[in-house]
């Protein structure tokens, strides 16, 4: 993928990519959202494109406290986009990943930035079966049967820690100590090591009537899980799904919301 030099640049490349796909096919209806939030600019990027029988949805929130965070998940999103190709599988998910990894760092060493990152999530549905890759602390979703379930898991030094727990290398007391950094990534675009990634091995066979949710913390930040499951189970058509979680969103009116965004992807057939 080329360097790009400005947002402006990224977006509008997204943007062309979309246009030489479709958007939604009989069997899979999909809708997507975005709201700013309290902050001054959109740190998110949301994209999805169809080709016949195949989606590719793709979601980055750019990392608070880093520089030119609406850039590292514009060029993460747009990365990912770029790799597509039909018929693929789990492999062309992790190359848009290492690509976006390469272009953000890419960015900060010409730019002589302190640093820049994003956090990227990604499924890619063909003849029913999902792959998933993940880096960061961003959401990917499964609900079946009116039950919701996270396919992916945060990335942060909370993971880290119950891994060392899980494993016996660490204690309980050692865990307390170091709780206090549970938010911190260990993995996202723009570190220059993506030897943390979470992706599905094999793919999930996907039932008629699945919903998969991809959203960035900002939309779990307003509305917890609970909730969510509660909307979704008492909503089928995404495009009423979109309007109530981005009223409930607004409504909720913190102070300090979060950009959040959003893809609902539904499986009709």
């Amino acid at each position: 993928m080329k360097s790009f030099e400005s947002l402006e640049q990224v977006r509008q490349r997204i943007e062309e990519i979309i246009q030489l796909h479709g958007q939604s096919f009989e069997e899979i209806k999909i809708e997507s959202f975005q709201i700013l939030g309290a902050r001054e600019d959109q740190q998110d990027t949301i994209a999805h494109i169809v080709e016949k029988n195949e989606v590719l949805a793709v979601l980055g929130d750019g990392i608070g406290g880093m520089e030119k965070g609406d850039m590292a998940s514009a060029i993460g999103v747009c990365s990912v986009l770029s790799a597509y190709s039909p018929n693929s599988d789990i492999h062309m998910l992790l190359e848009g990943f290492q690509d976006a990894d390469d272009e953000i760092c890419h960015m900060v060493e010409t730019n002589h930035l302190k640093g820049s990152g994003s956090t990227l999530v990604a499924v890619y549905i063909k003849d029913r079966k999902l792959y998933m890759c993940s880096v960061g602390d961003s959401y990917v979703y499964l609900f079946r049967n009116r039950v919701l379930k996270r396919l992916n898991v945060s990335l942060n030094y909370e993971y880290f820690l119950h891994r060392l727990l899980d494993e016996n290398k660490i204690t309980e007391e050692d865990y307390k100590l170091n709780e206090h950094k549970k938010n911190m990534l260990i993995s996202f675009l723009g570190k220059g090591d993506l030897s943390i990634i979470d992706f599905f091995k094999e793919p999930l066979e996907l039932e008629k009537h699945d919903l998969i949710f991809l959203c960035s913390d900002g939309v779990i930040d307003a509305v917890s899980e609970k909730k969510l499951e509660q909307v979704l189970a008492e909503n089928k058509n995404p495009s009423t799904i979109r309007e109530t979680l981005k009223n409930m969103i607004l409504l909720e009116n913190k102070a300090n919301q979060d950009n959040a965004s959003a893809i609902v992807i539904c499986m009709n057939g």
